[in-house]
């Protein structure tokens, strides 16, 4: 008979809300939780059902400028953006598809940060030297990225815009 379980590479559709709740949980007890990116405003470093995540739970004091993080908003709704400013008892943060703040949140609505990236046949350490030097360089353009995007996208043909 066939094995029916659910293999490495196989992906199964389930509600923000419970995967979410459930990756709490995981986390709550130290272990690492993987899963696949939905959405595109964390595009070109996170691409919509192509990528996965691995996050992990960390102390607020080991959060660092430009961290990818998973956020609780105060309404409920999780959130994966990357942080752009922190200070000891708040920080915003950007989509890096988006130009748009969101903040103050504060250190107790931080669930996880991502600690690595996940391609088709590739593994990304967000600490690397490479990067975290992108992610600098990509920080660095807010202001002007959205138009960058736009740009990159209408010379590849496709009309769907940031």
């Amino acid at each position: 008979m066939p094995d029916r379980g659910l293999g490495n590479d196989q992906r199964v559709g389930i509600p923000a809300e419970a995967l979410f709740g459930f990756a709490e949980e995981f986390l709550s007890q130290g272990k690492p939780f993987k899963f696949a990116v939905t959405g595109n405003s964390m595009y070109p470093f996170l691409r919509h059902l192509t990528d996965s995540v691995e996050l992990v739970r960390v102390p607020y004091n080991e959060i660092l400028l430009r961290d990818i993080v998973m956020a609780r908003r105060l309404d409920g709704v999780y959130v994966m953006h990357r942080v752009c400013r922190i200070s000891a008892d708040r920080f915003y943060i950007v989509g890096d598809s988006q130009d748009e703040i969101e903040g103050p949140l504060l250190p107790s609505q931080i669930v996880a940060k991502v600690a690595a990236i996940y391609r088709p046949k590739k593994r990304i350490d967000c600490r690397g030297r490479l990067y975290r030097l992108l992610v600098w360089a990509w920080m660095g353009l807010l202001p002007v990225r959205i138009r960058i995007l736009n740009a990159s996208l209408f010379l590849r043909g496709y009309k769907f815009r940031f």
